[in-house]
């Protein structure tokens, strides 16, 4: 069973025919959002889809595209089971909104001590702010979306208890690499994080995420079904549901 934990699936041109695809591909694709109205609106299309889940987000970017978005998202929060996508983003793009997103981020870490959930974190340029935030509200069981961050960051997130999604940019440079080598083989799950990762030209599809289970076999040194059943088992393990 394949399993692409971090997708936008709403940023394709056609949303809906990608995720029939995934559903005919049998690939379990966590459908994050940006803001919770687009929850909102995406609901009532995937909710009977067996293969995707749609994660309940309020993108580090998207702090301050509308009014109550927070609200919101405070209030569908109890009733899902996926968030994503949510966290810090201190690049140059960002940084202009980090004291808006601290507020943010640290207001849904808090609110998300009543439940285990699966969430996907994004944290470019803030790894170590990310994982502040995580330690200060003791909420560890997370999923760190494209992990970019140092070497003694990652270290800190194993022992706070992370996972990590990975996808094939990740797999294509070095020190992506050596970080992918330096994560717990039972905290790995793939990603594609599409349609912005490109791949030989072209937007990933969640159907790509063969290649990075192609890598992990390799890295690990088992053949790549073995590393797709590892894969799936760690994340029906960080959904914390019976049957993800």
């Amino acid at each position: 069973m394949l399993v692409d934990a971090h997708c936008h699936l709403d940023r394709f041109p056609n949303p809906l025919q990608m995720a029939r695809e995934c559903e005919s591909a049998n690939v379990t694709t966590v459908a994050v959002t940006h803001l919770p109205s687009h929850y909102q609106l995406a609901l009532p299309h995937v909710h009977r889809m067996e293969r995707i889940k749609l994660g309940l987000g309020l993108h580090p970017l998207s702090v301050g595209e509308g009014k109550g978005e927070l609200a919101l998202f405070l209030k569908l929060l109890p009733d899902v089971d996926f968030v994503g996508e949510i966290g810090l983003d201190f690049s140059r793009e960002g940084f202009g909104t980090k004291a808006a997103q601290v507020t943010v981020f640290e207001t849904i870490v808090e609110a998300l001590g009543d439940r285990k959930r699966f969430v996907s974190l994004h944290s470019r340029g803030s790894a170590d702010q990310v994982l502040d935030v995580l330690e200060k509200y003791r909420c560890h069981d997370v999923v760190l979306h494209w992990f970019t961050g140092s070497r003694s960051a990652l270290e800190r997130a194993i022992e706070l208890g992370c996972a990590f999604s990975v996808n094939s940019a990740m797999t294509s440079s070095k020190y992506g690499r050596d970080l992918i080598s330096r994560m717990p083989r039972d905290r790995v799950m793939t990603e594609t994080d599409a349609p912005y990762v490109q791949m030989e030209g072209r937007s990933a599809v969640p159907q790509d995420v063969k290649r990075v289970l192609a890598f992990l076999g390799s890295l690990w040194g088992i053949p790549a079904i073995e590393a797709e059943t590892l894969v799936f088992s760690n994340f029906g393990r960080a959904t914390g549901l019976p049957h993800p």
